[in-house]
């Protein structure tokens, strides 16, 4: 049996899926949540510090909520560092020589900046689109004929 996984992520959700053979379908194997990212803003929050003033038209006062966005933005980093390890361990484990990543740009650009040298060389493919809601059959269509 081949060793290859593919991954269908976002910042909410992953799914990791096998593949017996180069031409084969896919077996979910994996599913995983991102449960911060169902949180509202003033949930993952602590304070109000992220809020800052400014004067804008006619003398109004503009607030902007910067922390929100890094906050989910720090989410969406610690997600991808727990899919890249998970994918570690299967490679320490011999259990993975090759995987596909797809999702969504913004994602994938995050979960790239986890891979460690080794992983690194055992991507065989990466896709720019979410997948996360498709079914095997069409996650598998947006791969390479032949993985």
């Amino acid at each position: 049996m081949e060793k290859i996984w593919i991954v269908a992520a976002d910042r909410v959700h992953a799914r990791l899926f096998q593949a017996e053979n180069i031409t084969g379908p896919l077996k979910e194997v994996r599913d995983m949540v991102n449960p911060e990212s169902r949180l509202q803003d003033r949930e993952l929050m602590s304070d109000d510090a992220g809020r800052t003033a400014a004067s804008g038209d006619g003398g109004r006062m503009q607030y902007s909520t910067y922390e929100e966005a890094s906050e989910k933005d720090h989410q969406a980093r610690l997600f991808a560092k727990e899919i890249i390890s998970e994918l570690e361990k299967l490679r320490a484990r011999g259990e993975l020589e090759r995987v596909h990543l797809l999702a969504e740009p913004g994602f994938l650009g995050e979960l790239r900046e986890q891979y460690s040298r080794p992983l690194q060389k055992c991507v065989a493919s990466e896709v720019g689109k979410r997948a996360t809601e498709r079914r095997p059959e069409e996650v598998r269509e947006l791969l390479p004929y032949r993985m």
